[in-house]
Protein backbone atom coordinates (compact mmCIF):
# COMPACT_ATOMS: atom_id res chain seq x y z
CA UNK A 1 0.00 0.00 0.00
CA UNK A 2 3.00 2.91 0.97
CA UNK A 3 4.26 1.33 -2.33
CA UNK A 4 1.29 2.35 -4.49
CA UNK A 5 1.05 5.94 -2.80
CA UNK A 6 4.67 6.61 -2.71
CA UNK A 7 4.61 5.27 -6.73
CA UNK A 8 1.56 7.41 -7.85
CA UNK A 9 3.46 10.65 -5.83
CA UNK A 10 5.98 10.48 -8.20
CA UNK A 11 3.94 9.74 -10.99
CA UNK A 12 2.28 12.73 -10.18
CA UNK A 13 5.56 14.51 -9.63
CA UNK A 14 6.90 13.90 -12.53
CA UNK A 15 3.63 15.07 -14.82
CA UNK A 16 4.02 17.94 -13.22
CA UNK A 17 7.63 18.56 -13.89
CA UNK A 18 7.43 17.42 -17.42
CA UNK A 19 6.04 20.43 -18.87
CA UNK A 20 8.59 22.90 -17.32
CA UNK A 21 11.08 20.36 -18.68
CA UNK A 22 10.08 20.87 -22.02
CA UNK A 23 9.22 24.77 -21.43
CA UNK A 24 13.38 25.21 -21.01
CA UNK A 25 14.25 24.02 -24.25
CA UNK A 26 15.05 26.94 -26.46
CA UNK A 27 13.86 27.22 -29.67
CA UNK A 28 16.25 26.18 -32.64
CA UNK A 29 15.94 26.87 -36.11
CA UNK A 30 16.71 23.26 -37.05
CA UNK A 31 14.89 21.94 -40.17
CA UNK A 32 13.16 25.55 -40.69
CA UNK A 33 12.98 27.24 -43.84
CA UNK A 34 12.60 31.59 -43.97
CA UNK A 35 12.15 33.36 -47.23
CA UNK A 36 12.91 37.36 -47.77
CA UNK A 37 11.80 38.93 -50.60
CA UNK A 38 8.41 39.60 -53.20
CA UNK A 39 5.44 38.20 -51.14
CA UNK A 40 4.90 36.58 -54.38
CA UNK A 41 8.22 34.62 -54.21
CA UNK A 42 9.83 35.74 -57.61
CA UNK A 43 12.68 37.11 -56.86
CA UNK A 44 13.47 36.26 -53.21
CA UNK A 45 15.93 34.83 -50.72
CA UNK A 46 15.35 31.24 -49.60
CA UNK A 47 17.14 29.89 -46.25
CA UNK A 48 17.46 26.87 -45.00
CA UNK A 49 18.57 25.94 -41.52
CA UNK A 50 19.66 22.14 -42.06
CA UNK A 51 18.80 19.69 -38.95
CA UNK A 52 22.87 19.17 -39.17
CA UNK A 53 23.86 22.28 -38.47
CA UNK A 54 24.06 23.48 -42.34
CA UNK A 55 22.53 26.25 -43.83
CA UNK A 56 21.91 26.54 -47.78
CA UNK A 57 21.25 30.11 -49.00
CA UNK A 58 18.95 29.85 -52.77
CA UNK A 59 17.62 32.92 -54.67
CA UNK A 60 15.13 31.89 -57.34
CA UNK A 61 15.45 35.66 -59.15
CA UNK A 62 16.26 35.98 -62.51
CA UNK A 63 19.64 38.29 -61.66
CA UNK A 64 20.89 36.49 -58.66
CA UNK A 65 23.30 38.95 -56.53
CA UNK A 66 27.43 37.88 -58.40
CA UNK A 67 29.74 36.50 -55.74
CA UNK A 68 27.71 35.43 -52.94
CA UNK A 69 28.30 32.38 -50.78
CA UNK A 70 25.45 29.74 -50.65
CA UNK A 71 26.47 27.99 -47.78
CA UNK A 72 27.20 28.17 -44.36
CA UNK A 73 26.69 26.68 -40.91
CA UNK A 74 24.91 27.05 -37.68
CA UNK A 75 25.46 26.52 -34.42
CA UNK A 76 23.01 26.51 -30.72
CA UNK A 77 24.90 26.58 -27.30
CA UNK A 78 22.90 25.57 -24.00
CA UNK A 79 21.13 28.92 -22.82
CA UNK A 80 19.89 29.16 -26.85
CA UNK A 81 21.85 31.43 -28.60
CA UNK A 82 22.57 30.74 -31.92
CA UNK A 83 25.63 31.39 -34.18
CA UNK A 84 25.62 31.46 -37.66
CA UNK A 85 29.00 31.90 -39.62
CA UNK A 86 29.79 31.95 -43.83
CA UNK A 87 31.47 33.75 -46.06
CA UNK A 88 29.95 36.12 -48.11
CA UNK A 89 26.71 35.22 -47.10
CA UNK A 90 23.72 38.40 -48.13
CA UNK A 91 21.95 38.19 -44.85
CA UNK A 92 25.72 38.87 -43.59
CA UNK A 93 26.36 43.02 -43.12
CA UNK A 94 29.49 43.39 -45.68
CA UNK A 95 32.70 42.67 -44.33
CA UNK A 96 31.28 39.83 -41.69
CA UNK A 97 30.96 36.22 -41.70
CA UNK A 98 29.05 35.55 -38.44
CA UNK A 99 25.78 37.16 -36.51
CA UNK A 100 25.12 35.61 -32.72
CA UNK A 101 21.21 35.46 -32.25
CA UNK A 102 21.05 35.18 -28.30
CA UNK A 103 17.54 34.02 -28.49
CA UNK A 104 16.11 32.07 -31.65
CA UNK A 105 12.62 33.65 -32.43
CA UNK A 106 10.04 31.48 -32.26
CA UNK A 107 7.55 31.77 -35.12
CA UNK A 108 5.03 29.37 -37.00
CA UNK A 109 5.25 28.28 -40.47
CA UNK A 110 3.12 31.65 -42.06
CA UNK A 111 4.15 34.12 -39.54
CA UNK A 112 6.19 37.64 -41.19
CA UNK A 113 8.49 39.52 -39.10
CA UNK A 114 7.85 43.15 -38.42
CA UNK A 115 11.64 43.74 -38.99
CA UNK A 116 14.66 41.72 -40.26
CA UNK A 117 15.31 39.22 -38.10
CA UNK A 118 18.25 38.74 -35.70
CA UNK A 119 20.30 36.89 -38.25
CA UNK A 120 19.88 39.13 -41.37
CA UNK A 121 21.96 42.09 -40.80
CA UNK A 122 22.86 42.54 -44.73
CA UNK A 123 21.07 44.50 -46.89
CA UNK A 124 17.37 44.87 -46.26
CA UNK A 125 15.66 42.77 -48.71
CA UNK A 126 12.33 44.66 -50.31
CA UNK A 127 9.13 42.52 -49.36
CA UNK A 128 9.05 40.48 -46.29
CA UNK A 129 10.66 37.93 -44.50
CA UNK A 130 8.38 35.04 -43.91
CA UNK A 131 9.50 31.61 -42.20
CA UNK A 132 7.79 29.40 -44.87
CA UNK A 133 8.92 26.07 -43.38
Amino acid sequence: MMRTRLGLALASALICVAPAMAQDTPPSPAGEIYQMGSPGGWSAYRVRFGEDGTLSLDYNGTHPPLAQGRAGQWIQDAEGAVTITGEDLPLFARGTDSVRCEHWPEMDVGEYFDEPPCWWTGDSSDGTYQRVE
